[in-house]
């Protein structure tokens, strides 16, 4: 009894690290996107700019 008990905390325990994880990785990705578009839109607004002069 005492075994499948702490067996199944150990898959409870792995199974909340994976969310986290996963919630890391997607904050992560989002992160990067969001500086990707940042960068683009930086881009495109100065070559505008430069074609205004």
């Amino acid at each position: 009894m005492n075994e499948t008990c702490s067996v199944s905390g150990f898959v409870s325990l792995t199974r909340q690290v994976a969310m986290g994880y996963d919630k890391i990785c997607s904050q992560i990705r989002l992160y990067s996107y969001e500086k990707m578009l940042l960068s683009l839109i930086r881009v495109s607004y100065q070559s505008q700019l430069i074609y205004r002069l």
